[in-house]
């Protein structure tokens, strides 16, 4: 895309249009409104020494994962998080409407 995609922007790589998350990048299709978004891409898990190299050598940091969320149609990242090893993703985007007041 010659520009990053209209819509209600959720951050600065992602976008709802309509009922759609989508990639603002390239435009991808990554997930329903209301569902959650890090399943619908491609995710990299990492040693969290990979983001804190000194923190490899602690007590404990193998428990830890620190995970790359990229979209599945141009790679881009999109999200990270840091998280115990196994856990499920961290549900960090939520696209559904408040109900009114």
């Amino acid at each position: 895309l010659a520009a990053p995609l209209a819509g209600r922007r959720l951050s600065s790589g992602l976008v709802l249009v309509d009922t759609q998350v989508r990639c603002r990048h390239c435009g991808t299709h990554v997930a329903a409104a209301g569902a959650d978004v890090k399943a619908g891409l491609v995710c990299e898990e990492l040693a969290v020494g990979y983001r804190w190299p000194l923190v490899d050598t602690a007590p404990g940091a193998a428990r830890f994962v620190f995970r790359r969320f990229h979209c599945p149609g141009c790679a881009t990242q999109l999200d990270t998080e840091t998280n115990l090893a196994g856990a499920p993703f961290v549900r960090s985007v939520e696209t559904h409407e408040e109900a009114p007041s």
